[in-house]
């Protein structure tokens, strides 16, 4: 089944709208957090967009865990990283905008408190000067 990546606001949650209808982004878990880290690794494609999407929710809802995996994971940061602009920060939808500048909101507030880290404090500072130079793109 083909995907489209339309993470869209459903109940409070990012989504991926897929042939058979919205598909949640969530990381309540660890396990969600290697499974979006497992497939960020052989991604493409809409498969790249969700799993970077799926990547930015957990540093949002699992911050401490996301930042002890990817130190652990550099290769995987430094990817996710540098490609903000192309799989978080995209809006495909007019209805998406508002989440996806809350989402980058909360992770430039979790870059910037997590800037002090001694073990952290790089890959946020990373984290920030990105955020801080890659706007949220429109896709038409």
């Amino acid at each position: 089944m083909q995907q489209f990546l339309l993470a869209t606001l459903f109940l409070g949650v990012s989504t991926i709208a897929t042939a058979s209808g919205p598909v949640p982004i969530a990381c309540k878990s660890p396990d969600d957090l290697n499974k979006w880290a497992a497939m960020w690794s052989k991604a493409d494609g809409a498969e790249y967009q969700e799993a970077g999407l799926g990547l930015s929710e957990c540093l949002v809802a699992q911050e401490a865990l996301f930042f002890q995996v990817m130190l652990a994971q550099k290769g995987l940061f430094d990817g996710w990283l540098q490609g903000l602009g192309n799989h978080t920060l995209v809006v495909f939808e007019p209805s998406q905008k508002a989440h996806i500048a809350k989402l980058k909101k909360q992770m430039a507030r979790i870059a910037k408190r997590q800037s002090h880290d001694p073990k952290y404090g790089e890959m946020a500072k990373a984290l920030a000067a990105q955020l801080a130079k890659t706007p949220i793109r429109e896709v038409d």
